[in-house]
């Protein structure tokens, strides 16, 4: 095939010069779930989806779709899929492509529209959890990274303060030992001077030492935050000596590092610290809505966010998850609700679409948390 081009990033897909309609598709996938399985569902919705552009679209030629469809996950690791991976995305207009594995349930869905839809994708973006965790004992830190839904323990390079000797060295206060002259200038061993005092000095400036190396290494991105780990005074300590603490998380998890089980216990608590963080997140986005009514920047009119959206005077969209309104947004901007096309497609998610592309944000709310299908927080006052 020729120009085809496959995506990672779902933004810069949605912002390709580039027209539909588009094929999108979603596979769940059960735990443990065979290949063959997975490829005989994937070819069944991937020929349904065809068959609605071919009736709907009245596109004649299909196998483009088809192709790089087979072609990307032929030549791609898709298929070595593990147990976290829940569902997987497609979405092409014979084209370009994007593809996602993702970490949320959802059910089989195959669709030709006009815009792609992406609604299960934000949901899946909304729920990532990548992050870094940092474990800290007294003496030790051990750091994580969590990407992908994968957890796995970094290798650090040697001058990074791995342990309180390595990171303070001669300059250890807490259990030197002391030595006194005994007679004719011999030297007896008196004892350590090991006081709880100077080791908590020591286990400060260690965590000084920690908290600059982290930020400066590993604090470049604030999408992807460092959660502390360990027991509650060190991690009481530690954030009393960080400075920059926009750079980790406000979640922590209670665990002690020198236990011989701690990675399998970082894994069971990962899917609790996420329930955790969602609710949190439900909880301030709802706060800002009630902030966005406060300052009159709240809109519930549809038509009119549609039309900010277009123009990119939308800040943020709030979409109930799983909610549907028949119709779409044609390429000369109206609102369609009564074509067969307008019919098959999701209108919610083009409000979505030009929303993303057009630089603002959407985030999906349970339903029963919003008043509307569907409220927008827009740049400028109603």
């Amino acid at each position: 095939m020729q120009n085809t081009k496959q995506y990672v990033s779902l933004t810069e897909f949605l912002r390709a010069p580039q027209d539909g309609p588009f094929v999108s598709i979603y596979m769940g996938i059960e735990p443990n779930q065979p290949v063959e399985k997975s490829t005989i569902t994937l070819k069944n919705l991937v020929k349904h989806a065809l068959e609605v552009l071919e009736t709907t679209w009245h596109i004649e030629n299909v196998e483009d779709y088809r192709k790089i469809i087979e072609e990307t996950l032929d030549s791609s690791s898709l298929w070595d899929l593990n147990n976290d991976i829940k569902s997987l995305g497609v979405i092409t207009n014979g084209k370009i492509i994007f593809t996602r594995e993702m970490s949320v349930d959802t059910k089989d869905i195959a669709m030709a529209t006009s815009l792609p839809f992406i609604l299960p994708i934000l949901l899946d973006y909304q729920s990532n959890f990548d992050s870094y965790l940092l474990g800290i004992s007294y003496d030790k830190i051990r750091l994580y990274d969590f990407s992908d839904r994968h957890l796995e323990e970094l290798d650090l390079p040697e001058d990074a303060p791995t342990t309180l000797q390595k990171a303070l060295g001669d300059d250890v206060r807490g259990g030197e030992t002391n030595s006194v002259s005994v007679g004719n200038g011999k030297v007896s061993v008196h004892g350590h001077n090991d006081t709880s005092a100077e080791k908590e000095i020591d286990h400060k400036r260690y965590y000084q030492v920690v908290d600059k190396y982290i930020v400066e290494n590993f604090g470049g991105d604030l999408e992807k935050p460092v959660i502390l780990m360990g027991l509650p005074q060190n991690m009481t300590l530690f954030k009393e000596v960080n400075k920059q603490p926009n750079h980790f998380s406000k979640f922590e998890l209670d665990l002690n590092p020198t236990e011989l089980d701690y990675d399998q216990k970082i894994k069971d608590r990962i899917e609790k610290f996420k329930q955790e963080r969602t609710d949190s997140f439900v909880q301030e986005n709802l706060e800002e809505i009630d902030k966005a009514r406060g300052a009159k920047l709240l809109s519930t009119d549809l038509n009119q966010i549609i039309t900010a959206a277009l123009h990119g005077q939308v800040d943020t969209v709030y979409l109930g998850q799983g909610e549907r309104i028949n119709g779409r947004i044609t390429q000369n901007e109206t609102i369609d609700t009564t074509s067969p096309q307008a019919i098959h497609n999701n209108l919610l998610s083009d409000l979505a679409d030009v929303t993303v592309t057009n630089g603002g944000n959407v985030k999906i709310l349970p339903s029963d948390k919003l008043d509307e299908v569907v409220v927008a927080k827009l740049r400028y006052t109603v």
